[in-house]
This record gives C-alpha cells, sequence and structure tokens, in this order.
C-alpha cells in the first residue's frame, strides 16, 4: 500500500514492548521497515481523500440534483441529506 511521497517530516514516538515486538515481527517478515509499517497503518486508518474520488462525489451529487429521482419531488434540503447519505455509504463503506 506504500506510496511514493517526499518525507520531510520526522516524527519520534515511543511504544510498549508488545507494539515494538510485533513491528519488529513484521519487519522481519516482510523485510518493510518499522517506519514503512508504520506509515502504512497510517494510510490505511486515516486514508487521503484522492482527486478522483472528491470528483466522484461532486459528479455524483451534481447529478443527483439535476436528476432526482423519478416520482420524488423532495425538499433540497431532504435530498441533500439523502445524497450524503448515500455518498457516505458509498464511499465510505464500513
Amino acid at each position: 500500500m506504500h506510496m511514493s511521497h517526499q518525507l520531510t517530516r520526522r516524527t519520534q514516538i515511543l511504544l510498549d514492548e508488545d507494539r515494538h515486538q510485533r513491528l519488529a515481527r513484521r519487519s522481519e517478515e516482510t523485510g518493510a521497515s518499522i517506519a514503512a509499517l508504520i506509515r502504512d497503518a497510517i494510510d490505511e486508518v486515516y486514508p487521503a481523500v484522492s482527486i478522483d474520488r472528491a470528483r466522484a462525489a461532486a459528479e455524483f451529487l451534481r447529478e443527483a440534483q439535476e436528476n432526482p429521482p423519478e416520482g420524488e419531488q423532495e425538499d433540497w434540503e431532504v435530498l441533500k441529506e439523502r445524497m450524503l447519505e448515500e455518498r457516505a455509504n458509498r464511499f465510505y463503506p464500513e
């Protein structure tokens, strides 16, 4: 999952023995550095919203506003709330 980014910030963290051992074992298994494993874990838990996802979300909202479902003439606030819920489920499934 590692994406190539220029590394410009240094961060120091303290770990308990168990967490450090888990990282060290995984590092041995994969050949990845402990720092790379931590960066990958951050990316997995806190993903950056990609430009493509943002564009897809904007397009989804635009289309939904221009073409509401047939037979439904919802108030804009109700429609917007429904679209935001659908977007959350579509782009951030649980």
